[in-house]
């Protein structure tokens, strides 16, 4: 079931708890749809079925729902979506394919499961050279940010790895020394680095990094961490030098009510 080009209207799909039996259709895609006004609905929360569905949502925003006993494939695409992946022990999948492509397109996902649900990283957004399909490198940090404020933070000075040659860098509710005076999901900061480079500074009213050190110039990955309640994953790039500044990290999704920073390695491959 697809989009076949741009809509002049917003796409409302809910369906019924025999519509897989029915139809045997598994994949809805409205990656066509470019029309960017307006909010797509699709909601397969009544499905009687364990039958994966594959569901690809347009360059607009797109409000996902899905049932609680399938295991799911979602890409949420461009725009500020919202994922429900409505609970249950089916191990979903949430695809962040292309979801790094301008500041405003990330997603808001509720009910993701940690230990069941699952991630999978845009390849063409890491300079690692990980394959499709294969696990992510991922480098895990838990020592409390200790820089000045004004200073950067030396992620080099952390990691084992090369910057250029990890995917995905977590970091431990315990490396944002100052989260307390910091607000990830601040309204109008949530989609740039500021608020995150204010938690990754020794504690202090008013205190910030000034940017994130990497290797390389032009390194890029994902960042994972979390305030103590939701988890918030970024896209970083460090440009034309070694330090990425906040208009260089852009929030890819913000995970509602799940800390997953210690999230399974084996749950977060490459799409």
């Amino acid at each position: 079931l697809t989009a076949n080009g741009e809509q002049s209207t917003a796409i409302s799909l809910t369906l019924h708890a025999d519509f897989v039996t029915d139809t045997s259709i598994v994949t809805i895609d409205l990656s066509a749809d470019t029309n960017a006004s307006g909010t797509n609905v699709i909601d397969t929360s009544n499905l009687a079925t364990t039958t994966a569905i594959t569901i690809t949502g347009s360059a607009g925003i797109d409000t996902i729902t899905v049932d609680a006993d399938s295991a799911d494939v979602i890409k949420g695409g461009a725009g500020v979506d919202v994922i429900d992946l409505t609970g249950g022990t089916a191990a979903d999948a949430i695809d962040f394919t292309g979801a790094h492509s301008g500041t405003g397109n990330y997603d808001t996902v509720a009910n993701f499961a940690i230990g069941s649900d699952l991630i999978r990283l845009d390849a063409s957004a890491t300079t690692a050279t990980t394959a499709p399909t294969a696990a992510a490198v991922i480098e895990d940090e838990a020592t409390a940010a200790s820089n000045a404020t004004g200073a950067t933070y030396d992620l080099t000075a952390v990691l084992s790895a090369d910057t250029n040659s990890v995917d995905l860098v977590m970091l431990d509710t315990e490396v944002l020394a100052n989260i307390a005076n910091a607000d990830l999901d601040a309204t109008g900061t949530i989609n740039d680095g500021t608020e995150l480079l204010k938690a990754l500074v020794t504690a202090g009213v008013g205190s910030t990094a000034s940017s994130i050190t990497v290797d390389n110039a032009g390194d890029k990955f994902y960042i994972l961490t979390d305030d103590g309640t939701d988890s918030y994953l970024y896209f970083v790039d460090s440009g034309a030098d070694t330090l990425i500044t906040a208009d260089e990290i852009q929030l890819v999704a913000d995970f509602d009510n799940a800390t997953i920073d210690g999230i399974a390695t084996s749950a977060i491959t490459i799409a």
